[in-house]
């Protein structure tokens, strides 16, 4: 009996190991549809950043949770049009992100997705469907949010 249950606890470490290593997502993400999730981006150190439209032929259509949060260095992302969906603090705490190009394919920008940043002028997309909770709190320099087909600004105090 002594025996079993020090197989088991042996197993268990194992198990626990295992699953406590490196918790860094990888950069592609496949999705269940075939399409690319950009991750794990936070280290990355260029001012400048584009993101591609595809990873091995298949495009990418999303930018992670996370995917480049408190990221000091970057000033400016530019966004493909195959990008769908900006996940739930994907930019949050990008100190020095000022610009970005929000594509026309946009549907969603998560929950605290820009929280943080710095960001000046934002223009939503007249397709984007959600915009999360808070997803530009904190933004202290924006002083203005375009939104529509119409180009309708909204001036912030």
């Amino acid at each position: 009996m002594k025996r079993k249950i020090i197989i088991f606890i042996m197993i268990l470490a194992c198990i626990l190991l295992t699953s406590c290593g490196n918790n860094q997502k990888n950069q592609y993400e496949t999705n269940p549809d075939g399409t690319i999730t950009l991750n794990a981006l936070q280290d990355i150190k260029d001012k400048e950043f584009v993101v591609p439209e595809n990873h091995e032929g298949a495009l990418i259509t999303s930018i992670g949770k996370r995917c480049f949060e408190n990221n000091e260095s970057i000033e400016k992302i530019t966004l493909p049009s195959t990008i769908k969906t900006i996940e739930a603090n994907a930019f949050k705490g990008c100190i020095n992100l000022k610009e970005i190009n929000l594509p026309d394919g946009l549907e969603k920008i998560d929950v605290c997705a820009f929280m943080d940043t710095n960001l000046e002028q934002v223009i939503i997309p007249e397709g984007t469907k959600i915009i999360g909770m808070a997803a530009f709190s904190g933004c202290m320099n924006l002083k203005e949010l375009v939104t529509g087909k119409s180009g309708e600004k909204q001036f912030l105090l």
